[in-house]
C-alpha cells in the first residue's frame, strides 16, 4: 500500500516505468487520489 507522503491518504495510481538500464529493477511513481500528490519510489 501507497501512502502519500504530503498528505497521509492511503489510496494511489501507480506506474511502472525502465528509465535505468535493462538489468535495473523498474522504477515506480505514485500519484495521490486525494491531493494529486507526486512521488516515485526509490
Amino acid at each position: 500500500m501507497a501512502v502519500c507522503p504530503q498528505c497521509s491518504f492511503g489510496e494511489a495510481y501507480f506506474m511502472q516505468m525502465q528509465i535505468r538500464s535493462a538489468d535495473e529493477p523498474m522504477s515506480v511513481f505514485y500519484k495521490c487520489v486525494k491531493c494529486s500528490n507526486q512521488w516515485n519510489d526509490k
